[in-house]
């Protein structure tokens, strides 16, 4: 055997592993509907007593082209709380003057 077609044999050797992981991969996704992500898949790999990274998985399934369908939306931050509180009823109706003094004494009560 030629040095070029060792090392030729060498290098593919890695592609024969991976497509028996890629094959599982596959028919794991198929079998969830394709929902599932790849730390789903790692998950499920590792309990079936497979130990691959969750690294290798992702990039495998990037180059196959699996992307899970649920995508989770992140509520940004808001400190709007709505309408806090009691509204005060409108007694005095603009009318400020008074015909005796502290007849109209007015003041915010907070509950």
């Amino acid at each position: 055997m030629s040095r070029s077609t060792f090392y030729y044999q060498l290098s593919h050797k890695k592609d024969r592993q991976n497509h028996k992981i890629m094959k599982r991969i596959k028919e794991i996704f198929d079998q969830h509907l394709e929902n599932y992500g790849y730390r789903r898949i790692t998950c499920i790999l590792r309990n079936e007593g497979m130990t691959i990274n969750h690294k290798k998985v992702k990039r495998l399934m990037k180059t196959m082209g699996l992307f899970g369908k649920v995508i989770r939306k992140r509520n940004r931050y808001s400190s709007y709380k709505g309408t806090v509180g009691k509204i005060a009823g409108n007694e005095i109706n603009c009318y400020f003057s008074a015909d005796q003094p502290r007849k109209k004494a007015y003041t915010y009560h907070r509950f």
